[in-house]
Protein backbone atom coordinates (compact mmCIF):
# COMPACT_ATOMS: atom_id res chain seq x y z
CA UNK A 1 0.00 0.00 0.00
CA UNK A 2 1.52 3.54 -0.96
CA UNK A 3 1.88 5.80 1.80
CA UNK A 4 -0.15 8.67 0.72
CA UNK A 5 -3.00 6.14 -0.49
CA UNK A 6 -6.54 6.78 0.43
CA UNK A 7 -6.84 3.48 1.83
CA UNK A 8 -4.39 4.28 4.50
CA UNK A 9 -5.62 7.35 5.55
CA UNK A 10 -9.17 5.70 5.68
CA UNK A 11 -7.63 3.16 7.51
CA UNK A 12 -5.74 4.74 10.17
CA UNK A 13 -8.66 7.10 10.90
CA UNK A 14 -10.97 3.97 11.02
CA UNK A 15 -8.43 1.90 13.50
CA UNK A 16 -7.67 5.32 15.88
CA UNK A 17 -8.24 4.69 19.25
CA UNK A 18 -10.52 8.14 19.91
CA UNK A 19 -14.16 8.38 18.29
CA UNK A 20 -13.41 10.30 14.66
CA UNK A 21 -15.54 12.92 12.93
CA UNK A 22 -14.90 14.75 10.01
CA UNK A 23 -17.55 17.90 9.84
CA UNK A 24 -17.98 20.33 7.24
CA UNK A 25 -18.36 23.87 7.63
CA UNK A 26 -22.06 23.74 8.84
CA UNK A 27 -20.91 21.34 11.30
CA UNK A 28 -22.69 18.54 9.72
CA UNK A 29 -20.88 15.41 10.38
CA UNK A 30 -19.77 14.19 6.92
CA UNK A 31 -17.76 10.64 8.31
CA UNK A 32 -17.81 9.10 11.69
CA UNK A 33 -15.24 6.00 12.54
CA UNK A 34 -16.42 2.83 14.77
CA UNK A 35 -15.14 4.00 17.79
CA UNK A 36 -18.02 6.80 17.83
CA UNK A 37 -20.32 3.48 18.41
CA UNK A 38 -17.54 2.13 21.60
CA UNK A 39 -17.69 6.18 23.15
CA UNK A 40 -20.77 7.47 22.44
CA UNK A 41 -23.37 4.55 21.67
CA UNK A 42 -24.21 5.32 17.82
CA UNK A 43 -23.33 3.42 14.70
CA UNK A 44 -21.05 5.34 12.55
CA UNK A 45 -23.92 5.57 9.83
CA UNK A 46 -26.37 6.64 12.30
CA UNK A 47 -24.43 10.41 12.92
CA UNK A 48 -23.76 10.67 9.51
CA UNK A 49 -25.28 14.13 7.80
CA UNK A 50 -26.16 15.77 11.66
CA UNK A 51 -25.43 18.21 13.02
CA UNK A 52 -22.58 17.71 15.55
CA UNK A 53 -25.45 19.43 17.86
CA UNK A 54 -26.80 15.99 18.25
CA UNK A 55 -23.57 14.84 20.23
CA UNK A 56 -23.83 18.09 22.80
CA UNK A 57 -26.03 17.85 26.15
CA UNK A 58 -28.75 20.23 25.95
CA UNK A 59 -27.55 22.21 28.67
CA UNK A 60 -24.44 23.22 26.78
CA UNK A 61 -25.80 23.55 23.46
CA UNK A 62 -25.93 27.18 23.17
CA UNK A 63 -22.29 27.63 24.68
CA UNK A 64 -21.06 25.34 21.57
CA UNK A 65 -22.74 26.83 19.20
CA UNK A 66 -20.86 30.20 20.06
CA UNK A 67 -17.50 27.98 20.28
CA UNK A 68 -17.49 25.97 17.25
CA UNK A 69 -18.78 29.20 15.22
CA UNK A 70 -15.55 31.26 16.43
CA UNK A 71 -13.73 28.15 15.68
CA UNK A 72 -14.26 28.52 11.80
CA UNK A 73 -13.38 31.90 11.97
CA UNK A 74 -9.82 31.38 13.31
CA UNK A 75 -9.29 27.36 12.55
CA UNK A 76 -6.26 25.80 14.23
CA UNK A 77 -5.03 22.40 15.99
CA UNK A 78 -5.80 22.62 19.78
CA UNK A 79 -7.26 20.22 21.96
CA UNK A 80 -10.42 21.22 24.53
CA UNK A 81 -10.87 19.52 27.69
CA UNK A 82 -7.81 19.02 29.61
CA UNK A 83 -8.59 21.89 31.51
CA UNK A 84 -12.50 22.32 32.03
CA UNK A 85 -15.05 19.29 32.29
CA UNK A 86 -16.40 18.61 28.91
CA UNK A 87 -19.01 15.98 27.88
CA UNK A 88 -20.73 14.53 25.14
CA UNK A 89 -24.22 13.14 24.78
CA UNK A 90 -24.27 9.42 24.32
CA UNK A 91 -27.21 7.70 22.16
CA UNK A 92 -28.51 6.29 25.50
CA UNK A 93 -29.26 9.87 27.09
CA UNK A 94 -26.14 9.63 29.33
CA UNK A 95 -23.22 11.94 29.37
CA UNK A 96 -19.39 11.06 29.14
CA UNK A 97 -16.56 12.95 30.21
CA UNK A 98 -14.52 13.83 27.00
CA UNK A 99 -11.64 15.63 25.75
CA UNK A 100 -11.65 17.34 21.92
CA UNK A 101 -9.14 17.87 19.75
CA UNK A 102 -9.84 20.18 16.32
CA UNK A 103 -8.11 19.94 13.27
CA UNK A 104 -8.42 22.29 10.09
CA UNK A 105 -8.22 20.53 6.49
CA UNK A 106 -9.34 20.92 3.23
CA UNK A 107 -10.50 18.99 0.30
CA UNK A 108 -11.02 19.87 -3.23
CA UNK A 109 -11.25 23.39 -1.71
CA UNK A 110 -13.75 22.56 0.89
CA UNK A 111 -12.78 23.38 4.47
CA UNK A 112 -13.57 20.73 7.16
CA UNK A 113 -12.33 20.12 10.44
CA UNK A 114 -11.34 16.67 12.09
CA UNK A 115 -12.89 16.47 15.29
CA UNK A 116 -11.47 13.71 17.72
CA UNK A 117 -13.56 12.45 21.15
CA UNK A 118 -11.36 10.92 23.92
CA UNK A 119 -13.53 9.07 26.49
CA UNK A 120 -11.69 10.92 30.21
CA UNK A 121 -13.75 9.05 32.07
CA UNK A 122 -10.87 7.26 33.97
CA UNK A 123 -8.47 10.34 33.55
CA UNK A 124 -11.53 12.15 35.51
CA UNK A 125 -11.76 9.14 38.22
CA UNK A 126 -7.82 9.14 38.76
CA UNK A 127 -7.41 13.06 39.05
CA UNK A 128 -10.31 12.71 41.92
CA UNK A 129 -8.90 9.99 43.68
Amino acid sequence: MDSTSPQLAAAALETGPDAMLVVDSDWTIRVANRQVTAILGYASDEVLGRDIECLVPERFRERHIAHRNAYMTQMRVQSIGLDRDLYALRRDGTEVPIEIGLSPIENNGEVLAVVSIRDATYRRSVEAA
